[in-house]
């Protein structure tokens, strides 16, 4: 067992190969021994040879099945391999054999987790803190799944607990930060973040969620600079180009913004990509663009209809062909996806207005505000076509509605200021 021990060591301390020489030389005496065969499994893993590891964990699992180390590690392998089923079936005989391993249990409620099972991972993860209150990956995980499933008190607690258990790693921040972004509260996500990237300055979930928390202080310049700080690949990933795009956007550098969304939502077209652009086509008024977003996403096999039939609604608004557009408009602003249904319902507004129709604007408006919470650059929008359709009461609501968010931008808020004090004077 000291040997056994001395080689766990050498791995921790990253001297894979004075572990793999005692492993050998000991295996020359024992041939069989599981825990060897395991622990040189966890060489190759070291060396990157993750399917020579998974090999030889295999063997032990079939020679030696009573062998808990085997099922774990061969399972922690699989899950980073992606393969959840294989892993979980290999976790599950891992805890049944060593029922108080709470890596283990703290393994298999992170494959829940992946797995869009939320509620089957918080018990998993508890039953890890129960065979070890102090396995602090435990906690993390845990409070990220009580994020998902809404219960943000809970998850402030689990993170606390992370942090009060060790404050020099970077996971707990991570943890803290995360739940604090889920909270839209800013300024301690941020504190927690930078300490989670400090620590660990690799991390890229890190790198991300702090780019996401300089954007909600609308801090754009750092928040491009935290961005630039993720590795190559990582700064090719849709989200990482995604908040590039963003905070672009925000400080006025709009066809960069334009290219980078042009880019992504020819890879891989998704909601929130293909919104953002057709917003910066109209500011240029770039109908070529628009017409070769629409293009691209009729090729597209994967694109949600309801955004397939408003890019094709917004091209014909912007080729004169106001009547179809709105009835399309109509419809979509009832859809599921969010972004979609109250962009079309500015629309359906916008389009009654042309008409000067100021009833139907001001009900298009109404049910907008009834099904949607605007934020405060569509409230301003809101509030401007409501005065001119002639109710200021309902203006001034929308703008009252814009300035209650915390911390907006200083331009945004000059906007709605100005246009109050307008309409009140």
């Amino acid at each position: 067992m000291s040997s056994l021990h001395q080689i766990e060591q050498a791995l921790a301390v990253g001297d894979v190969a004075s572990a793999e020489d005692d492993c050998l030389a000991l295996l020359a005496g024992e041939p069989n021994n599981p825990d060897l065969i395991a622990l040189l499994a966890l060489c190759d893993e070291a060396r990157n040879q993750p399917d020579r590891a998974l090999a030889r964990l295999e063997r032990i699992r079939l020679e030696h099945p009573d062998n808990p180390r085997a099922h774990f590690h061969a399972g922690r392998l699989l899950l980073a391999q992606g393969a959840l089923g294989e892993a979980e079936e290999a976790l599950l005989v891992a805890v049944t054999l060593a029922p108080n391993h709470a890596p283990s249990r703290h393994l298999l409620g992170r494959i829940a987790f992946r797995g869009g099972r939320p509620d089957v991972a918080i018990e998993r993860f508890k039953t890890a803190l129960k065979a070890d209150a102090r396995y602090l990956p435990a906690h993390c995980d845990l409070a990220l799944a009580l994020i998902d499933c809404g219960d943000p008190d809970a998850a402030l607690d689990a993170a606390s607990q992370a942090v009060k258990l060790d404050g020099t790693v970077a996971e707990a921040h991570l943890a803290m930060g995360a739940v604090w972004l889920a909270q839209a509260d800013w300024e301690p996500a941020r504190t927690h973040l930078v300490k989670a990237t400090d620590l660990d300055p690799d991390s890229t979930q890190g790198l991300l969620m702090l780019a996401k928390a300089h954007q909600m202080s609308h801090e754009h310049d750092q928040a491009l600079a935290t961005l630039d700080r993720l590795s190559g690949t990582d700064k090719a990933r849709l989200d990482a180009r995604h908040a590039r795009a963003l905070s672009l956007l925000q400080l006025g550098q709009t066809r960069l913004a334009q290219a980078l969304w042009e880019e992504m939502v020819a890879e891989l077209p998704q909601v929130d990509s293909v919104v953002q652009l057709v917003d910066v086509c109209l500011h240029h008024n770039d109908v070529e663009a628009l017409e070769r977003v629409q293009r691209q996403l009729h090729q597209s096999e994967t694109v949600p209809p309801e955004l397939e039939g408003f890019v094709d609604a917004v091209c014909r608004a912007m080729g004169d062909d106001r009547p179809e557009a709105l009835e399309n408009f109509q419809d979509l602003s009832v859809a599921t996806s969010d972004p979609v249904a109250l962009r079309a319902a500015l629309w359906v507004a916008t389009l009654w207005l042309e008409r000067n129709d100021s009833a139907q604007a001001l009900s298009a408006l109404g049910r907008l505000q009834a099904r949607h919470s605007p934020p405060p650059a569509v409230g301003l929008q809101m509030a401007q076509m409501a005065a001119q359709a002639g109710d200021v009461d309902f203006a001034l609501g929308c703008l009252d509605q814009a300035l209650s968010f915390e911390s907006l931008p200083g331009s945004l808020e000059k906007e709605i200021r100005v246009l109050h004090a307008r309409l009140t004077g």
